[in-house]
C-alpha cells in the first residue's frame, strides 16, 4: 500500500494552511494490534504525519515514510512526522527509511520492548527537528520504553538538516514526566553532521554507548530547566 498526500497541489490550493486540527494527515490507525506494514509508504503529507499509529506488537518491516510536510522550506511551516506510533508494546520497526520528513521522521509515545533496528533515517533537503525520538506526548502516553533496543540505525542529517539525530525524552519540548528505560540499549547507531548527536533530558534508565557520532555543531535554543544543548 502506498499513500501520496500531494502536498505540491495541495498546498496550491490551499496556501493559507487552513485545514482543521488534525487535517491533512496522510493517515490515521488506531487500536490495531499485530498490524505488518511490510512494504507500506507514505509521503508528501501536507500536515502532521505520513502515519498515525496506535496498537501493540506492530511489524513496520521495509517501509519508507519520505517528503512529509514541508517544514523550514514552506512560509507557513507545515512540519509533518513520517511515523508517528503513540503505543505500540513490542513493535517492530526495522529495515525501514524516513527521508526528508519535517518534523521527526520517527517518533513514539510508548514502546515497551521496542525493537528499532537497520533503519535509514535521512534528511538532505528538508529540516527536521529529530530524526528519531522516544517521548511520552507531554505526558499524554506512558512513555515506558523498558527492554526496548535502538540499535544500528543509519542517520544523516546532511549538514545540519537535523537538529538532533536521537532524542530521549520529553524535556526539551516540555517539562512532562521522565520517559522509562530500564534495561533499554541504544547502541551501534551511526549518526552523521546531525546538530546534535544523541540528547537525552528526561529519560530514566537508558544505557547508551557504542553509537559513532559526527555533529554539526550545537542545536540553538533552550529548554526547560534551563539547559541548552551541547554536542554528545
Amino acid at each position: 500500500i502506498a499513500i501520496d498526500g500531494n502536498i505540491g497541489p495541495r498546498r496550491v490550493n490551499n496556501p493559507g494552511n487552513t485545514w482543521g486540527a488534525n487535517g491533512a494527515f496522510n493517515a490515521r490507525i488506531h487500536a490495531c494490534s499485530s498490524c505488518q506494514f511490510v512494504g507500506f509508504t507514505s509521503t508528501r503529507a501536507v500536515r502532521g504525519t505520513g502515519l498515525e499509529f496506535d496498537g501493540d506488537n506492530a511489524v513496520f518491516s521495509g517501509a519508507l515514510f519520505y517528503e512529509n510536510g514541508w517544514g523550514a522550506s514552506s512560509a507557513t511551516s507545515s512540519w509533518s512526522d513520517g511515523l508517528t506510533i503513540w503505543s505500540s508494546a513490542n513493535v517492530q520497526i526495522v529495515n525501514s527509511k524516513f527521508i526528508d520528513n519535517s518534523d521527526v521522521g520517527l517518533i513514539l509515545g510508548n514502546g515497551p520492548a521496542a525493537v528499532i533496528e537497520n533503519n535509514v533515517i535521512a534528511n538532505h533537503a528538508n529540516f527536521a527537528f529529530a530524526a528519531l525520538m522516544l517521548d511520552n506526548f507531554n505526558g499524554g502516553f506512558p512513555g515506558n520504553y523498558t527492554g526496548a533496543v535502538v540499535r544500528n540505525n543509519t542517520i544523516d542529517c546532511t549538514s545540519g538538516m537535523c537538529g538532533f539525530g536521537i532524542m530521549l525524552g520529553p524535556h526539551y519540548w516540555y517539562p512532562s514526566a521522565p520517559i522509562i528505560g530500564t534495561s533499554a540499549t541504544v547502541t551501534g547507531n551511526v549518526i552523521t553532521t546531525a546538530k546534535q548527536g544523541i540528547f537525552t533530558a528526561g529519560a530514566n534508565g537508558f544505557s547508551i554507548a557504542g553509537n559513532t557520532i559526527n555533529a554539526n555543531g550545537a542545536y540553538a535554543g533552550t529548554n526547560y530547566g534551563g539547559c541548552i544543548a551541547q554536542p554528545l
